[in-house]
């Protein structure tokens, strides 16, 4: 599923890093910090795109899948969740890590439909949101560690 938003996608931007650091804050002082900086094809410096403190989960994934939600919210919407079932043999086309939550059932859905919120938990890992970059039309080469170029799909994924 290669959409028009992911072709603009690719125009806008070369690529993305990631950085981790250490919190200077108060409140929060020796906490491990993640951060997405995108390069734009115009930028002469990188962007501030996301940032997650703390640690004990995926970092990276979590600073992707929050990149991926507000980069991509119309063609997440698309898509199926995979909502956690107990039988894991049926979870083809699904995709783990896409949440469609409804609210007036506290539970979550596989489909998305108005009234639901759309979350992007990257936390459950890298991979799994490379795999959904793949299924919007884009494909992640990594160029050195940490860094990452964007290019187009290939089709068949």
């Amino acid at each position: 599923m290669k959409t028009k938003k992911a072709a603009e996608i690719l125009q806008k931007y070369w690529g993305f890093q990631i950085k981790y650091t250490t919190s200077r804050a108060p409140e929060t002082y020796g906490w491990n910090v993640c951060t997405l900086y995108t390069w734009g094809t115009d930028d002469i410096k990188p962007q501030k795109a996301a940032r997650c403190k703390g640690g004990g989960y995926d970092m990276a994934g979590t600073c992707l899948g929050e990149w991926i939600e507000k980069t991509f919210p119309d063609e997440l919407k698309k898509l199926s969740s995979d909502p956690g079932s107990r039988s894991t043999w049926n979870t083809r086309g699904t995709f783990y890590g896409l949440n469609f939550y409804d609210p007036a059932r506290r539970a979550y859905r596989k489909y998305w439909r108005p009234g639901y919120i759309l979350h992007v938990d990257g936390a459950c890992g890298f991979s799994c949101m490379e795999k959904i970059l793949n299924r919007l039309g884009i494909r992640l080469a990594k160029v050195r560690p940490y860094s990452f170029k964007f290019e187009p799909a290939k089709k068949g994924r």
